[in-house]
């Protein structure tokens, strides 16, 4: 909702590379509910299957390396946000 108010009023907006890191950081099911609640993105076919594959990596993340890289990508998004 932030970033279509911020398209609105033409203002600066949160970049598909911010909300992808958040994915890959475990923000998948918030970011979901969010596109579809919202309908943000949710036509825009090349960032769903960016989307898709950013899901996948956490998956990845989170079966084979468990939370130790969860949290480093967390204290990554510190760094960014």
């Amino acid at each position: 909702m932030y970033d279509k108010i911020q398209a609105i009023n033409g203002r600066y907006r949160v970049s598909e590379q911010v909300l992808l890191i958040l994915v890959v950081g475990g923000g998948t099911v918030g970011s979901l509910l969010s596109m579809f609640i919202n309908r943000h993105k949710i036509k825009k076919i090349s960032f769903l299957i960016k989307f898709i594959l950013a899901n996948m990596i956490f998956l990845y993340l989170l079966i084979m390396h468990n939370q130790n890289i969860l949290i480093f990508i967390n204290n990554l998004l510190e760094l960014l946000i």
